[in-house]
């Protein structure tokens, strides 16, 4: 139990990076030239590399981390106001969860 909640939000996380990045696929298709079209992918990908960079915060530091992915989630609520529920769900959810679980390893898996 104790390594499984260690890594739940590390594979999580993980997964919903790569989640995200699959969005940025659609910069790929259009009309546009071959370089914008490489400048829009790393546009759609910036979201992914604030995500990587709170993912490493959590792994050293729990509690920074994981507030880091909750503000995520509450700044995405904020961002796509007005937009569906579901979006909500699949993006600010996961963010949520994952920052929800590292807190929840941080105290109870006390070093």
């Amino acid at each position: 139990m104790r390594k499984m909640l260690y890594w739940a939000p590390r594979i999580l996380g993980i997964l919903f990076i790569a989640f995200l990045s699959l969005f940025a696929m659609d910069s790929f298709f259009g009309d546009s030239p071959w370089y914008a079209k490489i400048i829009g992918f790393f546009i759609h990908l910036l979201p992914s590399f604030v995500l990587i960079v709170f993912l490493v915060m959590a792994w050293k530091k729990y509690l920074l981390g994981s507030l880091m992915f909750i503000a995520g989630g509450i700044f995405y609520i904020f961002l796509a106001w007005g937009e569906s529920i579901w979006a909500f769900v699949f993006i600010s959810g996961p963010a949520f969860l994952v920052g929800g679980l590292f807190i929840l390893d941080k105290y109870l898996n006390k070093k």
